[in-house]
């Protein structure tokens, strides 16, 4: 059976206000990534 490496990542969430802010960090390489969403559905 092979091993797989584990990469850690941080996840943080904003859900306040009109949108909501995603942000993903990996912890190894502090690499990150982030995402803007509206927090309310379109009409």
């Amino acid at each position: 059976m092979s091993q797989s490496a584990v990469t850690p990542y941080r996840l943080g969430v904003d859900v306040g206000g009109t949108f909501t802010d995603l942000l993903l960090i990996n912890e190894t390489s502090g690499e990150t990534f982030s995402a803007k969403v509206p927090s309310t559905p379109a009409d």
